[in-house]
């Protein structure tokens, strides 16, 4: 038994069975790493998500009145949730893990809020979406549970949800505070230099229309077949990207590094039928938590791409290929503060070398992405993974 004295907010035991689930606000879970399928992961990162609009909604209040919105994803915290869920499940009983308290003390600050919920299959994402939504509103109702969503301290979570043989979904979330004082990394602007991904490949193509410095990221990724033009002779490279070409370029990127693609998720987004062409490159998204579409459960793979929404895939495709990953800067960017949707996601993929801005400081979080800007980004990328 540790002797430490960590800080951690504990609550009163909320039992609701006649909405058929349990909730327990606060503290100490964990343990093992446990894997999961793609509905599970698809649930965590829902989950991370439902809490970053409960703090953006709440941003003006006295609860979260000393800073950050968005809480940055944790692996650390994600193994301990994960542990901590599958424990549960396997007692099928509502508990708290004390592993979380050997892990995370002493000193930290932290926190975490558990639940389950029957009727959710593993392989219906609607389902799955209804759960983690009435479950986070529940907690939202619970002041111990409310407390810790809410809370400025915290700087990071990791979630961890298992789904059992009876359909039922066991959640841990956890929260810790950080130190924010993370080493600034260098901005890279403009193009990209194709590196040792590819100098032995590169060749040009018949595109007529390329020129300029994103030229050789879009001949490097054309002669690996990461990136197509539309036409043989036409790349257009003043067009927006689109949510499901993106999607299409991200599960690529994931092939061509080595790495192994997310799980697939069917049936992830209403408007991503099996007839287009980018929907198995959306569910494998959708089952590693990178894509989560909207909240209405539509993915509009059609739509145009601003540089947030790209910013925030990058982080969450920079976290399957290499765990946690650094937020670095905060508020790097003059129109991106702190408060903004996917600021940590801006903040670590800058952090990381992927994105830049302007001279003067702007990111331009809402204009749509170019096709000839894709390009360097996905470079940048497939170049981090190569070293």
């Amino acid at each position: 038994m540790s002797s430490c004295r960590p800080h951690v907010r504990r609550g009163p035991w909320l039992v609701l069975l006649a909405l058929t689930f349990t909730l327990l606000p606060t503290h100490p879970s964990g343990g093992f790493a446990a894997s999961g399928n793609g509905g599970e992961t698809y649930a965590e990162h829902v989950f991370a998500a439902e809490h970053d609009e409960a703090r953006r909604a709440e941003g003006g209040t006295a609860v979260v009145r000393t800073g950050t919105t968005e809480l940055a994803w944790s692996a650390e915290l994600h193994d301990l949730a994960r542990s901590s869920s599958a424990r549960m499940a396997q007692r099928a009983r509502m508990d708290h893990d004390p592993a979380i308290r050997e892990a995370l003390c002493c000193g930290a600050v932290f926190g975490d809020n558990v639940g389950r919920i029957s009727r959710t299959p593993a392989d219906d994402p609607a389902a799955i979406r209804r759960s983690v939504e009435q479950l986070t509103s529940m907690w939202l109702r619970s002041s111990g549970h409310r407390s810790n969503m809410l809370d400025a301290r915290f700087t990071h979570i990791g979630v961890g949800v298992v789904i059992d043989a009876d359909d039922t979904l066991w959640v841990t979330a956890v929260f810790q505070t950080r130190d924010a004082t993370v080493a600034s990394g260098t901005l890279v602007a403009g193009g990209s230099e194709p590196g040792g991904v590819c100098a032995a490949t590169i060749r040009r193509s018949s595109f007529t229309d390329v020129r300029g410095v994103h030229a050789d990221a879009i001949e490097c990724l054309a002669a690996r077949g990461i990136i197509e033009g539309v036409s043989p002779t036409h790349f257009d490279p003043a067009s927006t990207v689109t949510r499901g070409q993106l999607a299409l370029l991200l599960t690529r990127t994931i092939d061509a590094s080595g790495a192994t693609l997310p799980p697939r998720l069917d049936g992830a987004f209403s408007d991503v039928r099996p007839e287009v062409r980018s929907a198995r490159a959306v569910e494998h998204l959708a089952g590693g938590g990178i894509a989560l579409g909207r909240p209405d459960g539509r993915f509009q793979p059609n739509a145009p791409i601003t540089r947030a929404q790209f910013a925030a895939q990058l982080a969450a495709t920079l976290r399957h290929l290499d765990g946690e990953v650094a937020t670095g800067e905060r508020e790097r960017f003059i129109d991106v503060p702190t408060h903004r949707r996917f600021s940590r996601a801006i903040d670590a993929s800058a952090h990381a070398g992927l994105i830049a801005g302007d001279a003067d400081g702007r990111f331009h979080p809402d204009t749509p992405l170019r096709r000839d800007q894709t390009a360097s980004l996905i470079l940048r990328l497939l170049e981090r993974e190569h070293g």
